[in-house]
Order: structure tokens, then C-alpha cells, then sequence
């Protein structure tokens, strides 16, 4: 049976925890307190799977297991969840329409140069990336779709494929496929940074909720970054010696509070150093066509009509043009 009927499906690092805490304060919501399910990106959990010889993330192996994170959808008009790869997942949006095909979508966007600086900033903190240095991380990226320089605690291989998360409009066009135009909703990051309170006005809408009864509106996910990558790994590796004799020595809750209380600990909130502006210059020079593409693409399918080219800077900014 059809429990959840809301889907924040991505992108990383465009907004979605703060909008996935704002709808979970609202009445008429039950959102998951564990945000980042991903029970239906069934082809990144086989990634993970084939990596480490077992469904190691696979948290929830079965519906029923899915379906306990909802224990108030009886009474709540809207039950949602938000899984940020489920748009990067080339199964998410046909399970999930098999799931629920009247759900609906929401796609939150970012300039796809920030998005993968922060993407690379994320997945140091949570352990998914052990390459500090972005340019390196982007090298390496040939030799990791070989199966070489994969950390051991990264949740599926192809998080690590850089380039390949910019293909946005290729993502966007398979939960087209299987959603009518009506029941999904882009949002640019931009706009929702920008313009908080008319964006998640225009959401409630979207999903036929009160819109007078609006959230607290604070950033609930600023860069973050470990202060210790060793204690980090030993929080984030359940197969980490220290780790493995802690959960079997340790009663659960202790294990669990523990674990956050040292995160807390290890976690550095200053900003991350900018992005050196000659990579900078290359990536957004590869990047261009597929912010034309999916500009293009938004508007013909009547998604959204952002001037992408323009809000990003890549069709005024003369130096992306090749030499």
C-alpha cells in the first residue's frame, strides 16, 4: 500500500534539509526524522552492495521496515521523505512511480560548479570521499569507475563520479517520464536562499497545505567539514576495529549518543577555502552545455522559466568562451 505520497528526490547541497525541516513543522505533515532513506534508489544500493560483498547501507531491506518511518501517516495529509540521490539514481523514479504514482516530486537545483565543490566538501565530512584535494578528486575519477581509490566507507561507487551528477537535465527527464508535469515542482537554490519565505510559501501550495502556517526559517545545513579524518573514519567505518568492539561492548543507546557527541565534537562549521578560480574557469566551461540543456529543457516542458544561463552567469561571463 501507497504510505508516502512526497518526494524531496535532490539535488545534494541545494536546500533540501532546510526544506525537509521546514515541512516536517508543519501540522499537517509526518516527514522522516531520518531524512536520507534512499530506500528506492535500488541501483545505488546494488553499487554498495557489489563494493562491500553485503547491503551494507541498505537500512530499510523491506516496505514494512520503509514504512516505519512513517508512524503518523494515518493522520497526516502529507508523508514525505527526502533521499538528495534519488534524482542521480537511474532506478529511483521508476520504483517510486510504482510505489505511488500520483506522489509528488520536488527537484531543488544548484549551479553545478558550487554543487560539486560543495558535494566534494560533504562527502569528506561524511566520509564518503578521503581525496582533500578537489582537483585530485576530480583526476581521480577514471581509476575509481575502475574500482581503484575508493574509500572503504563510501556509500556507492559512482557518488564519486563527479562530472556525471551534472547531467541534471537526463536526471530531471526520468521523473518526466514517469510523473505528470503537474505533480513536480523545480526549485532553484538561489531563489529559495534568496527568497526563503515566498519559495516555501509556493511549496505549501504545491502541496495543497496551509500556507499560513510557515516554519522557522534558519539554514539547517551549512558547510561542514571533520576537524580529525581519523576520528572520523572510526565514527563513520562499521567495520572500524574501535567501532566494531565498541557496538558489541556498549548497550545501543550509549553507542548512538556517543557517536553523535563525538561528531558534534569533530565537526568544523568555518567556511571552506573558495574554489580556485582556474579550476573554477575549466569546470564551468564544461558545465555550459548542460546548463543550456537543462535550461532549455525546463522551459520547453514548462518546469520552470528560469533564466538558468543568466542567474549562473554562464551565458554573460566572456571568459568561459574558449580560447
Amino acid at each position: 500500500m501507497s504510505v508516502v505520497n512526497t518526494f524531496i528526490v535532490g539535488m545534494p547541497k541545494a536546500g533540501t534539509t532546510s526544506l525537509h525541516r521546514y515541512l516536517s513543522e508543519h501540522p499537517d505533515t509526518c516527514m522522516t526524522e531520518d531524512k536520507e532513506p534512499h530506500y528506492f534508489s535500488t541501483d545505488l544500493l546494488a553499487e554498495g552492495a557489489v563494493l562491500h560483498g553485503f547491503p551494507k547501507y541498505t537500512r530499510y531491506p523491506t516496505l514494512e521496515k520503509y514504512h516505519q518511518l512513517f508512524p503518523k501517516a494515518s493522520s497526516k495529509k502529507v508523508v514525505g521523505e527526502s533521499s538528495v540521490f534519488y534524482l542521480f539514481s537511474k532506478a529511483a523514479a521508476t520504483e517510486i512511480s510504482k510505489y505511488n504514482p500520483q506522489a509528488k516530486i520536488i527537484v531543488m537545483l544548484r549551479e553545478p560548479v558550487a554543487f560539486l565543490y560543495s558535494l566534494h566538501s560533504q562527502g569528506l565530512y561524511s566520509g564518503n570521499e578521503t581525496e582533500p584535494d578537489f582537483a585530485k578528486a576530480l583526476s581521480l575519477e577514471s581509476e575509481r569507475r575502475e574500482g581503484k581509490h575508493l574509500p572503504s566507507t563510501v556509500h556507492f561507487p559512482s557518488r564519486l563520479y563527479y562530472r556525471d551528477h551534472i547531467r541534471i537535465q537526463e536526471q530531471i527527464a526520468r521523473f518526466v517520464e514517469h510523473f505528470p508535469k503537474e505533480q513536480i515542482k523545480v526549485i532553484v537554490f538561489d531563489d529559495f536562499k534568496d527568497n526563503t519565505e515566498t519559495v516555501v510559501r509556493d511549496v505549501l501550495t504545491f502541496l495543497e497545505l496551509d500556507p499560513s502556517q510557515m516554519p522557522n526559517l534558519i539554514n539547517h545545513n551549512a558547510n561542514t567539514k571533520m576537524r580529525s579524518q581519523r576520528l572520523a573514519r572510526i565514527i563513520q567505518d562499521p567495520s572500524h576495529p574501535i567501532t566494531s568492539v565498541s557496538k558489541r561492548l556498549l548497550p545501543k543507546f550509549i553507542w548512538k549518543r556517543g557517536k553523535v557527541l563525538l561528531t558534534k565534537i569533530n565537526t568544523d562549521h568555518s567556511p571552506r577555502t573558495p574554489l580556485d578560480e582556474a579550476l573554477k574557469k575549466q569546470l564551468r566551461r564544461e558545465a555550459q552545455s548542460h546548463v543550456a540543456n537543462l535550461q532549455a529543457y525546463l522551459h520547453q516542458e514548462g518546469l520552470s522559466s528560469v533564466d538558468l544561463m543568466t542567474r549562473w552567469g554562464y551565458s554573460i561571463d566572456n571568459n568561459l568562451q574558449t580560447d
